[in-house]
C-alpha cells in the first residue's frame, strides 16, 4: 500500500500535466481568434449569405488567413503550456492530499470519546489531574 501511495504521489502531477498539455488545443477553441481561424480553415468559399457574421467581418478586413492561422497556433500553444501548468498544480495538490491522508497521527495523550466510553481506565494515566496527584505523591514519598 505504501508503494502505491508513493507512486501516486510521484506520478499524479506529471500525469495531470500531460493531460493538461494535450487538452490545451480543445480549451483554446474558446478563444475568439482560434474559433475564427477554425471557421476560416473550414470555409468552403460559398457566398456571403451563407457565411457567419464573423467570417464576413474577417473577409471585409484585409488580414491574410495565414496570419490569422499563425496567431491562432500561437494562442493554442499558450493554452497548452497554461493547461499543463494548471494540471501539474492540480496534481501536486492532490498528491499532497494523498500524502497527508496516509500519515498516521500519533497521540501523546489519550483523548476520551464520551460517546463510546465504557470506563476501561485507559485514560486514567493521561489525565492531567491524576499526573499532578501522582507527582505530588512521589514527591511526598521521596521527602520521607
Amino acid at each position: 500500500m505504501k508503494i502505491l501511495r508513493r507512486l501516486i504521489i510521484l506520478l499524479l502531477p506529471a500525469v495531470l500535466a500531460a493531460l493538461g498539455y494535450f487538452a490545451g488545443p480543445a480549451m483554446s477553441r474558446m478563444n475568439a481568434t482560434v474559433a475564427l481561424a477554425d471557421q476560416v480553415l473550414t470555409d468552403t468559399g460559398s457566398g456571403d449569405e451563407e457565411r457567419s457574421n464573423e467570417l464576413q467581418a474577417f473577409y471585409a478586413k484585409s488580414q491574410s488567413p495565414d496570419d490569422l492561422v499563425a496567431e491562432a497556433r500561437r494562442i493554442e500553444e499558450r493554452f497548452r503550456v497554461g493547461a499543463a501548468i494548471f494540471g501539474f498544480w492540480c496534481g501536486l495538490v492532490a498528491a499532497l492530499q494523498v500524502a497527508a491522508a496516509g500519515r498516521v497521527r500519533r497521540r501523546r495523550v489519550y483523548e476520551i470519546d464520551h460517546g463510546t466510553c465504557v470506563a476501561c481506565g485507559r485514560c486514567f494515566m493521561s489525565c492531567p489531574k491524576e499526573r499532578s496527584r501522582l507527582k505530588n505523591l512521589d514527591l511526598a514519598r521521596g521527602a520521607k
